[in-house]
């Protein structure tokens, strides 16, 4: 190491406490992103896998009419594929499945979520490899078994662990509210790590009986193209068929951004849908996961959104350490530049120094964001179960991807922005270093670079830009204003200045010191309104969507009393009579999937008994129900480029196939919808003349005494019928919808501590750049109160600031995430919620990160006799 890189590195090892604090600012930004990171590419793993386990190598699926199929028909599709006709020419394996969700009980009593999934081992053999066929070997389990004894079931290990269930040992379930007994015969090897509970595996006939669906299968899966399990099976990892390890191959660069920034691209393939008499269809299996996958990136993306935020307010305090260093050390540096030293070696030793920070900030981040993974873990799994039905996260993935990003960021980053720094200290001249010239440069407002942040908000939020505009709309917005947050704060500083030009001139000189410490403070300053602006905008989004969907669910389930059957349960004439007994007015649904136009749908048939519910016309947009025509959700409109107004919809129609032939329905109305996928549609029970089989529930309106209805009906209904209170389930729903976000608010939270050490830093900082002014000001008779008040005094000043200049990005922040980004990544119109609660929470958590930051600070200059504070000014 040269005598030069040693006297640099030995001047920061004497401004360690400064640079203590960069390291941290790196090492928490760091540690938030591969923390995110990491769960995310946890939860793609897991989902992944799921997804492999049930379908195994299939790479297609054939439905019936509202994605099921009677189970006379597997007969006629098992021939057809015999004689290789029309769509099954190229099939080399099918098998039905039947699949459900059950509850087991954990050692605990809590309850366990596993998925039901109803085989026939005999052809399910060359599709999974969790059973062999009877007589044959190769699969984890003799099929026979499950052929021939009743209630019998194999149980993965992660769930059978949780459970306390061994092979052979007898278990009770809960479906539908009934609770059933089975044998667990074996217990199935974990396919990964990552995978969480649960699957359960039964017969097709078991897992009909234990699901109320007799008579009907799910889908049909087939393995179309490859010669079966055995050249096309998932490898010991458990990972895709072979035809869709090559295809992701084709795209690495495409898979690597989507490693890397998780929820920003949404691959969906063009639908291939292969239409068969009778209603029949055959999709791809590829395509049907990404339905699944575009569920869950709109939440990854937040998060990486939020993980990113932490290490660009982290970047903003290296970027303000490394300026205060080359501006405190200007003399040096001159000295240094008349004894020879080159410009280039001078920027590089200055490089040299932000490498090392970055070095020991980013080991230190990659390590704590290990740790803070593992706690954001159970989190995310929750929200993920909660929303999307999806398996439990059971470890963190072993993905390089995270870790590499964190490097890249804190490294790269920290060194992009030491760039400029060390170029400023090259550029200039020896004679300028000596009169410390650079100091002059701090008052340019630098407009070029506002401009070009903000020309980029307002053209990525252009129509056609998707919901990435409105992310980078986002973006340019904050780093406008971050730009620009130094010559606010001295704009606003010198109004306070001409104002009080009255009061006592120890305050005027503390708004003029304050002014003048923005060298140093303005970049944690726009640091903190970074912070504070996202945090606004986050919180009047969540706010929205909150007092959306709670006025939309309190209209929603305005009926007081709500009764669910088992699926494929029909609904006896006493039942009828008794809710007429009772209620004024009820509707009858029957709700199941299906597709419309290729895009998946929740449809409902809905009959109604007396006259339609006035509350429900509280969450139309446009149109109203009249009993001819469909009610169309607002997100499924808009991707049918339905129109959202009542003027339009006069000759809007949907096509949907019912299995006896194509039906076309009018469009009635949009109504707002929070959930359900793409979309979801109800419809007069006589447009759907098929039976559907699927679930019916009743909305009881106008009830007299609703505690004597929940005790008739709960008698009346067979077993498995759930019989609630709507409020109830209005309840649970918030209560969803609250642990959902809990997630964003650690993460802002770690963002706001990211911001509180960078406007620490610059305190620490101006404090000791300002110890000789105020060891000459002590040795003349002040006070010393006096430099520890004016130190506080400072920060709340500059908190309270940026505070309110953050409050208005924020709520553009908040403007473009609800009217751009919402309504283009998922169909949803909300309204503006402004609180002034949270308003004024933002702020006054702005006013505590100041007092916070100011109070060590503070305290050193207290406790410095004005002998000590003289001689840390010799040494500069």
């Amino acid at each position: 190491m040269t005598l030069l890189a040693r006297a640099h590195l030995r001047q920061l090892w004497r401004e360690r406490w400064q640079a203590l604090l960069a390291v941290l600012g790196v090492a928490v930004g760091v540690a938030v992103v591969v923390a995110v990171d990491l769960v995310n590419a946890s939860s793609r793993e897991a989902m992944r896998i799921a997804s492999a386990q049930v379908s195994g190598t299939a790479t297609h699926v054939l439905f019936g009419p509202g994605e099921q199929l009677d189970e006379t028909r597997y007969a006629e599709i098992r021939r057809r594929w015999r004689a290789r006709e029309g769509a099954f020419e190229g099939v080399v394996a099918l098998a039905p499945v039947v699949t459900g969700r059950a509850v087991l009980r954990d050692a605990l009593g809590a309850p366990l979520p596993v998925q039901v999934l109803g085989i026939d081992p005999v052809s399910d053999a060359a599709v999974r490899d969790f059973v062999s066929a009877p007589g044959e070997d190769g699969g984890a389990f003799d099929g026979a078994r499950l052929l021939t004894e009743r209630g019998t079931v194999l149980l993965d290990a992660r769930s059978a662990y949780r459970a306390g269930l061994a092979a052979e040992d007898l278990a009770t379930i809960e479906i539908a509210g009934v609770i059933r007994e089975i044998r667990v015969l074996a217990v199935l090897d974990a396919v990964d790590d990552a995978l969480g509970d649960g699957l359960m595996l039964a017969d097709i006939a078991t897992a009909q009986e234990l699901l109320g669906r007799q008579g009907w299968l799910d889908r049909v899966d087939l393995v179309r193209g490859t010669a079966g399990r055995e050249t096309a099976g998932r490898d010991t990892a458990g990972r895709d068929t072979a035809g869709r390890k090559i295809a992701n191959r084709a795209r690495p660069s495409i898979a690597w951004l989507e490693r890397a920034f998780p929820g920003l691209l949404v691959r969906r393939p063009e639908p291939v849908t292969e239409r068969l008499p009778g209603g029949l269809r055959i999709e791809a299996i590829a395509e049907r996961s990404e339905d699944t996958r575009a569920l869950a990136s709109s939440f990854q993306l937040n998060l990486a959104a939020l993980g990113l935020l932490a290490i660009v307010v982290g970047l903003f305090l290296i970027h303000g350490t490394m300026r205060f260093s080359v501006l405190r050390r200007q003399r040096q540096f001159g000295a240094l530049r008349a004894l020879g030293v080159m410009p280039v070696e001078l920027g590089r030793t200055v490089m040299l120094e932000a490498f090392v920070l970055a070095l020991i900030g980013t080991a230190f981040g990659l390590l704590l964001g290990r740790v803070l993974a593992g706690g954001l873990l159970g989190l995310v799994s929750a929200t993920l179960q909660g929303l999307y039905d999806q398996v439990a996260i059971g470890a963190l993935a072993s993905d390089p991807a995270p870790w590499l990003k964190g490097m890249l960021v804190g490294v790269g980053g920290t060194l992009a922005v030491a760039a400029p720094s060390a170029a400023q200290a090259a550029a200039a001249a020896p004679r300028d270093l000596q009169l410390r010239a650079l100091t002059a440069a701090r008052g340019r407002v630098p407009w070029r670079a506002a401009a070009l942040f903000a020309g980029l908000g307002g053209l990525a939020i252009v129509p056609g830009s998707g919901y990435l505009g409105g992310l980078l709309a986002i973006a340019g917005v904050l780093l406008a204003a971050a730009a620009l947050t130094p010559a606010c704060l001295r704009m606003l500083i010198g109004l306070l200045a001409r104002v009080a030009s009255r009061a006592p001139l120890r305050f005027r000189l503390h708004l003029l010191e304050s002014a003048r410490g923005l060298a140093r403070s303005g970049v944690a300053s726009a640091a903190l309104l970074v912070a504070i602006a996202t945090s606004v905008g986050m919180g009047v989004m969540v706010e929205s969507f909150r007092d959306g969907v709670e006025r939309w669910l309190g209209a929603r389930l305005a009926a007081p009393v709500y009764a669910r059957l088992p699926p494929g349960v029909p609904v006896a004439a006493d039942a009828r009579a008794l809710i007429n007994a009772h209620a004024g007015a009820w509707l009858e649904r029957e709700s199941f999937r299906d597709r419309i136009a290729d895009v998946p749908v929740n449809l409902t048939r809905v009959t109604v008994h007396g006259r339609w519910p006035g509350a429900l016309d509280e969450v139309l947009l446009a149109g109203r129900w009249d009993g001819e025509g469909a009610l169309v959700s607002e997100p499924l409109a808009r991707t049918l480029g339905l129109p959202l107004d009542s003027a339009g919809l006069g000759d809007a129609g949907i096509v949907f196939d019912s299995g006896q032939g194509p039906i076309e329905v009018p469009v009635a109305g949009v109504y707002r919808e929070y959930g359900g996928g793409r979309g979801s549609v109800n419809l007069p029970a006589a447009r759907w003349p098929a039976a559907a089989a699927g679930a019916i529930s009743f909305e009881i309106f106008e009830v007299d005494d609703v505690d004597a209805l929940i005790a008739d009906l709960t008698a009346a209904l067979p077993p498995g019928a759930e019989v609630r209170r709507n409020r109830e389930i209005l309840e649970f729903s918030l209560a969803i919808f609250d642990r959902t976000f809990r997630v964003t608010a650690v993460l802002q939270t770690l963002a706001g501590v990211v911001a509180a050490l960078g406007l620490f830093g610059a305190l620490s900082a101006l404090a000791i750049e300002r110890r000789a002014q105020f060891g000459v000001m002590r040795t003349l008779g002040l006070d010393r109160l006096t430099p520890a008040v004016a130190s506080v005094g400072e920060s709340v000043l500059l908190a309270g600031l940026a505070a309110l200049l953050a409050l208005p990005v924020g709520v553009l922040v908040a403007y473009i995430l609800l009217d751009v980004v919402n309504v283009r990544a998922f169909g949803w119109s909300l309204d503006l919620a402004l609180t002034p609660w949270l308003l004024l929470e933002a702020f006054g958590v702005a006013l505590l990160a100041g007092v916070a930051a100011a109070l060590a600070p503070a305290w050193r200059l207290h406790g410095a006799p004005p002998a000590q504070l003289l001689a840390h000014a010799r040494v500069v």
